[in-house]
């Protein structure tokens, strides 16, 4: 025991079993603090697997058991510099409560190669040097079998009984960590929340990969003239949970916006390699297997069918340039020369792409229903976006800061009246999202043309008052469930015909409230 100390771990000294307080550097991606035991473990026969045909060598055994640790796993490490300050240019994850194993084998005569294997199991864990990212963990897991040049690893399932390497601390209360890879990993497992630019909220459990270090194209260089080196960690998961909208998450007191459940999603997280340079990017693309509009009064009766809806965020925090985020199809990402069309980032089901080329936030479908009171129906593609908050006066004089959140239809159909007019199969159902019109639906039905919906929230999240406002214009009208002969069906002039909603609820008076956009927005409204 002792005042802790830097160790790189090449075992040329050739101790049988130490253990003390060490900070210890492994790979220039780990470093580890705590209390250690390091080990001579002797020379036995493993197999190797990988890229060519399976062999059997002899190696030699050291491994490390590092108990009740602190641990960061990233690029440009360590995140704490030797006076206890934060170090900038650092990304990847800080974990606490660590228990860590690491073991590296080193071939007797042959060609001399090594290899490595790691596994630490955390408490908790948080997300470093990306901005406007907020990860929180509850357990974590690193995960990685270290390749030699001629990319083989050490397959430990055939090589050990019971096809584990066990490695057990020193003390009266020793813990024992178990090695039991088949193949080449590198990745943190982890049960997390996730917050992106305090709008987008994800739960669940992921796998987060260290990706290759590769080259970014920002958004201001459509020709590609200013490469940037970056280094990218992906994360990848299905079934996790997402809200989108204001004061999330979905959960949460005064929270509005919509609530995905089943969503299979990949997350990349860039950072510059040029040093003093603290730019940091982002990018997510996930799809929903359901979703429901959460945060406005049961009364409003709002309800959303979809298929294939998508949530797409591309976005970060430039130190020079506001607003510059990745052009994700010029960029080299997965460090393979040339431009990748878009990174592939692995999930427990289908890769999910990133193409994107602009700052963007939105969660949107091409084929999607909302339903209105029982009374309105809009079918059609539609975005659903976060725009900044605003003070807005009230129908009753009153003003308020309010987050807004907006969706936009468009190539709508809509229809005001007794229906439902358009039916489509329930999420819990399992069947294909197809929309049919109901023939017993009696009202009117607009084509052709446009809707926008705006929900507002107080910012107070106290303040349980929500307000909504929809307005539609279309350029045909038919009348299902009336019988006019011939005349059945209009053809409106240019200005067409609009549906026009506004409507509110105060959230201590229970007061019908709506807002007044022309006293916020001025005679050209929102």
């Amino acid at each position: 025991a002792g005042e802790p100390v830097t160790v790189r771990l090449d075992f040329e000294r050739g101790a049988k079993s130490v253990s003390g307080n060490a900070s210890l550097v492994i790979g220039d991606y780990f470093f580890v603090s705590g209390g250690v035991s390091l080990n001579d473990d002797g020379t036995r026969m493993v197999t190797l697997t990988g890229e060519g045909t399976p062999e059997t060598v002899s190696v030699m055994v050291k491994s490390v058991l590092v108990t009740d640790g602190s641990v960061f796993a990233g690029d440009n490490g360590p995140f704490l510099n030797e006076d206890g300050s934060e170090n900038p240019e650092a990304v990847g994850f800080s974990l606490t409560g660590v228990n860590f194993a690491y073991v590296t084998m080193t071939e007797v005569g042959g060609a001399g190669r090594s290899w490595y294997a790691v596994r630490a199991v955390a408490s908790s864990a948080s997300l470093v040097g990306i901005n406007n990212l907020e990860l929180s963990v509850n357990s974590a897991e690193v995960l990685i079998n270290g390749a030699d040049q001629d990319g083989e690893v050490v397959d430990f399932q055939e090589s050990y009984e019971g096809g584990v390497l066990a490695i057990t601390s020193a003390g009266e209360n020793p813990i024992t960590l178990n090695i039991g890879y088949d193949a080449a990993v590198t990745e943190v497992m982890a049960d997390f929340n996730l917050v992106i630019d305090d709008y987008v909220f994800i739960s669940g459990s992921a796998a987060f990969k260290k990706g290759r270090t590769g080259t970014a194209i920002l958004s201001d260089d459509p020709n590609g003239d200013r490469p940037v080196n970056v280094s990218v960690t992906t994360v990848g998961a299905s079934s996790v949970n997402i809200f989108a909208g204001v004061n999330g998450p979905a959960g949460a007191d005064g929270a509005m916006g919509l609530s995905l459940v089943n969503v299979s999603f990949g997350l990349a997280l860039i950072k510059s390699l040029k040093p003093g340079d603290t730019s940091s990017y982002y990018g997510m693309s996930a799809s929903a297997g359901s979703a429901e509009i959460v945060g406005l009064d049961a009364e409003f009766q709002f309800k959303l069918g979809f298929e294939d809806l998508n949530v797409r965020v591309n976005s970060g925090t430039d130190a020079t340039t506001p607003g510059r985020v990745v052009n994700f199809l010029l960029s080299d990402l997965d460090g393979i020369a040339g431009a990748d069309g878009g990174l592939s980032v692995a999930t427990a089901g289908d890769p999910v792409v990133l193409e994107f080329t602009e700052k963007s936030i939105e969660v949107s479908s091409e084929n999607a229903v909302l339903d209105i009171g029982g009374f309105v129906q809009i079918h059609g593609g539609f975005a659903f976006t976060k725009s900044d908050s605003q003070l807005v006066t009230l129908s009753d004089g009153k003003s308020k800061n309010v987050a807004v959140t907006t969706f936009g239809f468009n190539d709508l159909n809509a229809f005001v009246g007794a229906g439902p007019n358009f039916e489509y199969p329930a999420f819990a159902s399992g069947d294909p999202f197809v929309v049919t019109h109901n023939a017993d639906a009696t009202g009117l039905l607009l084509t052709g043309g446009n809707l926008a919906l705006a929900l507002f929230k107080p910012v107070t999240r106290s303040d349980t008052s929500s307000y909504y406002a929809v307005s539609a214009s279309a350029d045909t009208l038919t009348l299902p469930g009336f019988d006019l002969g011939e005349s059945s069906s209009f053809t409106l002039d240019a200005s067409g015909y609009r549906i026009e909603v506004n409507g509110g609820k105060d959230g201590a008076t229970s007061a019908k409230t709506s807002v007044n956009f022309i006293a916020s927005y001025g005679e050209d409204g929102l």
